[in-house]
């Protein structure tokens, strides 16, 4: 027979279920009694609740239908031994009291917790209102019940709503039955109400609701006391995570270090730094291990707020190193006063040797697996660290690991990369000499191929351009030439490489001493430029900084220079130098040769070329002579004479009787024949100039000049006219010929200007590549260069006849002379701007 435990004394099912009742041991045979005790257990359990104000009225209610219960059994055999007469009904109510408290907690585990409360609160209202009717009403126990029923509904339910009507509900059944006893309407007690069934009545009232009362105190104290728990229990908890969030940062940030720092000093200050905010200490190491000569070398050593420079030491036998480096494990060592006491002076110390640490942390560093090294914390003081301690260590001693093998491995990579460029360094000194001397060689055998298949010195000078251009790989290379008669230098137009486009070539003309190249033609020695601050150095290009410039040598005969121009300063070495002196040998020799074999062409063809010269300007003379003249004097004079005479006899005879009209046609047909006898004369004079030898000599061009001026003196008087002459030096020509050059010049300007009311009239000369420029510069009306090819042809004209009177043959005449003596004329104007002609004789004036 099962055995009833009291309720402080059950057990709590797995789950949290209700507690299980005790049965004694050795009873109910067989598997009945665990089946028993699974159905009753699984009958008793309560539904998965999330509010936890539900959670407690549940708990609540499966204890009170459970005491109900038991109390409804006990309460059906008590007063039926005491009142055996009426048995049937006390089984009855027991019967019902136990049926109901089955039901509610059969809809309890389906989780209708409110309606179960308020089904056990009202069924017990209608228990006691009953008992109340049938018991003799207000003095019937029943009646004082309802206190029972009001302390049930607050426990069971825990709703001010649900109260209040079951209050209600009590009272209304009270009053009732006040009501019903005052007028008859009660029915007699069917059960005699003795003192000792009031008295009870009176201790079932109390036994119930102080059990139902201690049993919701009980509760409640379990509910608080769980939800401080679980309180202490989260505050623990989010302490345990801001640590472990502030360690992991930390750990974060020193393994953010170690991937950015390579330099492993300043990575093991940074981990120390860091390791400061994770876990106290006084001493902090960082030890290699050489697991073939089993030495410790000490990386970083900080006590006493400094580090201490360790030299490598044996590692001692049986110490807590030997141990980690045997066994790979962590040590964590907290030593007593004793303990500390009996090893001091077998320990081996490092840093502050004066104080032993007594808490100790040893961290294997790793690497594959295999123990490298080891890192350690340590304090003074007597258990000062934890199992956590030494997990934050290890956590730090992986980054540790991984620094020193980035270290290693850094320091490996800079070994590697210096020794490979030590070696490229070498192999690229061996192939630039290689390939220097390769460069020397082609250029050697280019400039003497050139050299020896040359026809004409342009190519020749091209070629060994060229050539230096590709094998050396200067940005500028030229050859300028000497000129020994008017002792200067020029580059040669095909000789030279690298210049810009925009630079004007002619610029190129340097005399001895002047720039580089006019001190090497001076000094006949090689001279290099290391810098642009060279005060030698003239460059027309701002960007070339360096030089070098060799004399090209025939014996002791200057032939011109080799020059070679780079923009990065001391950009040539002596190699280069030596070089371009051969190449300018080599050149000199070839250039001595092409210059023997020219001069010796030319002596060959000049003799030809003068002689058929010679005999076709006579021919050609000769026919344009026989042919103008015959034109002249048949052709053009015969009509022209013909023509004014008619008009002439018209005029004398007829024109009185014309009308002013006619007359005006007249006048231009005569005006008309005598341009015509101008033209014609004038072209006389320009055919006899090809006929009438030069007769060359000395002229005073500023007598001659003045001599023309004088001549317009008379056609001038009524003009304003400023005659500007510079000082022109004397020319070697026909006096007669170029005094028909400026008559015609200077006629034309006279011409041109008389539109200006003060004309301006300038006459000088200047001296351009070795040639006397002599010029003719007005202020007139000018002309439009666009025409300026017409200007020296026979009767071109670029004004209108009524504009300005002529022939048009006055420039044509000039040119010609001009063009005899060798020479060459050109004009330059803008309209209305004026005018200027320029003019040379040729070399042979200074003869």
């Amino acid at each position: 027979m099962s055995v009833f435990v009291p309720l402080g004394a059950a057990k709590l099912s797995p789950g949290g279920r209700f507690p299980l009742l005790l049965l004694g041991e050795g009873q109910g045979e067989g598997r009945s009694l665990p089946n028993a005790m699974k159905l009753l257990q699984n009958f008793f359990s309560l539904p998965p609740v999330q509010d936890e104000a539900e959670r407690q009225t549940a708990q609540v209610l499966r204890m009170a239908l459970l005491f109900f219960s038991i109390l409804a059994l006990l309460y059906g055999v008590f007063t039926t031994i005491f009142d055996l007469a009426n048995w049937e009904r006390y089984t009855l109510q027991t019967a019902v009291l136990f049926a109901g408290m089955m039901l509610a907690m059969f809809f309890l585990r389906r989780g209708y917790v409110r309606a179960v409360s308020l089904a056990i609160t009202s069924f017990i209202w209608l228990v006691f209102t009953y008992s109340a009717y049938t018991g003799g009403g207000v003095r019937s126990s029943g009646y004082y019940g309802y206190l029972m029923v009001l302390v049930a509904v607050g426990v069971l339910s825990g709703r001010w709503i649900d109260t209040l009507v079951m209050t209600f509900l009590c009272l209304g059944s009270g009053y009732f039955m006040v009501y019903a006893e005052q007028n008859g309407f009660l029915p007699e007690p069917a059960v005699p109400m003795t003192s000792f069934a009031l008295w009870l009545d009176s201790i079932f009232f109390a036994v119930v609701v102080s059990s139902l009362l201690f049993m919701t105190m009980r509760i409640k104290y379990l509910s608080m006391q769980r939800l401080n728990q679980e309180l202490a229990e989260r505050r623990l908890a989010e302490q345990r995570a801001a640590r472990s969030a502030s360690q992991l940062a930390m750990l974060n940030e020193i393994g953010r270090t170690v991937s950015e720092v390579t330099d492993l000093r300043m990575v093991l200050e940074s981990i120390r730094q860091k390791l400061t905010a994770l876990i106290p200490f006084d001493f902090y190491s960082v030890r290699l291990f050489d697991a073939s000569t089993r030495m410790v070398t000490y990386l970083a050593v900080y006590e006493s707020g400094r580090y201490w420079d360790e030299a490598p030491a044996p590692l001692q036998t049986g110490s807590e190193m030997a141990e980690l480096f045997e066994t790979g494990q962590s040590v964590l060592r907290l030593y007593t006063p004793d303990e500390l006491e009996s090893i001091k002076n077998h320990l081996h110390r490092v840093g502050d040797r004066t104080r032993p640490t007594a808490s100790v942390i040893f961290v294997p560093l790793k690497k594959q697996g295999q123990t490298i090294g080891v890192l350690t914390v340590q304090q003074y003081a007597f258990n000062a660290y934890t199992e956590e301690h030494l997990r934050l260590v290890e956590a730090v001693a992986v980054q540790v690991s991984i620094a020193i093998e980035n270290a290693r491995l850094f320091e490996n990579l800079q070994r590697e990369l210096a020794e490979r460029k030590q070696a490229e360094e070498l192999t690229r000194q061996v192939n630039f000499q290689l390939q220097r001397r390769l460069k020397e060689l082609y250029a050697l055998n280019a400039v003497s191929q050139a050299g020896a298949s040359a026809k004409e010195e342009a190519d020749l000078l091209e070629a060994v351009v060229e050539t230096l251009y590709r094998s050396l790989y200067p940005d500028v290379v030229s050859i300028g030439l000497w000129d020994e008669q008017e002792g200067v230098l020029r580059t040669h137009p095909r000789a030279n490489r690298g210049l810009p486009k925009t630079i004007d070539q002619s610029q190129f003309v340097f005399r001895a001493g002047e720039g580089v190249v006019g001190l090497v033609a001076a000094s006949r020695k090689p001279h290099r430029v290391k810098n642009a601050d060279d005060p030698h150095y003239i460059s027309l290009d701002p960007a070339l900084r360096s030089e070098l410039c060799v004399p090209i040598l025939a014996g002791e005969k200057l032939l011109g220079v080799l020059n070679i121009e780079s923009r990065q300063p001391d950009a040539f070495t002596d190699a280069d130098e030596s070089l371009l002196v051969t190449v300018a040998a080599q050149l000199a020799a070839a250039l001595e040769r092409l210059r023997a074999e020219h001069e010796l062409r030319l002596l060959n063809a000049n003799l030809e070329q003068r002689v058929s010269e010679r005999t076709a300007q006579l021919e050609a003379a000769n026919r344009e002579m026989e042919a103008f003249s015959y034109s002249i004097s048949h052709d053009l004079r015969a009509p022209l004479r013909s023509i004014n005479g008619f008009a002439r006899m018209l005029e004398d005879e007829f024109a009185s009787t014309w009308p002013p009209e006619a007359r005006s046609f007249l006048e231009k047909i005569r005006t008309a024949g005598r341009q015509m006898a101008q033209m014609t004369d004038a072209l006389l004079d320009f055919s006899r100039l090809g006929r009438k030898p030069l007769n060359r000599q000395r002229v005073e061009s500023s007598e001659l000049v003045r001599g023309v001026i004088e001549a317009f003196t008379q056609e001038t008087t009524c003009r304003q006219i400023e005659w500007v002459i510079s000082s022109l030096p004397p020319a070697f020509a026909d006096p007669l010929l170029l005094q028909r050059v400026y008559v015609n010049l200077l006629g034309n300007a006279v011409k041109y200007t008389g539109t200006r009311e003060q004309a301006r009239i300038e006459i000088g000369s200047f001296e351009q590549n070795g040639e006397v420029v002599y010029f003719v510069r007005d202020n007139g009306v000018g002309f439009d260069m666009r025409y300026a090819d017409k200007l020296f042809g026979v009767f071109q004209r670029l004004h209108r006849e009524d504009e300005f009177e002529g022939t048009g043959i006055g420039l044509a005449m000039a040119h010609r002379i001009i063009t005899r003596h060798g020479g060459r004329i050109w004009a330059q104007a803008e309209v209305g701007q004026g005018a200027a002609f320029y003019f040379t004789l040729g070399r042979e004036q200074k003869e």
